[in-house]
């Protein structure tokens, strides 16, 4: 995908007017996400997973939030109060 389409802009504006004013990270971030990829004809699923584990170089484990292979992290915060 080299270019944006008049589909995808429109869509883009659509997205960042919905989301305007959403705080709580643990209950949208999923929904977020699916919506972000949508901007684009792209269904989540084929190309990301949600809370993909990783180990820190600590051997600490955790998971990011989305994670598409060689392409893109994702890891949602609240805003602070």
């Amino acid at each position: 995908m080299n270019h944006i389409t008049k589909e995808m802009r429109e869509r883009a504006e659509k997205f960042i007017i919905d989301w305007r004013g959403t705080k709580d990270e643990r209950a949208e971030a999923q929904t977020f996400t699916n919506e972000f990829f949508e901007i684009f004809g792209l269904k989540r699923r084929d190309y990301a997973q949600f809370e993909k584990p990783i180990q820190k170089k600590t051997k600490q484990e955790r998971a990011f939030d989305l994670f598409w292979s060689g392409k893109l992290i994702i890891e949602s915060k609240s805003i602070q109060r």
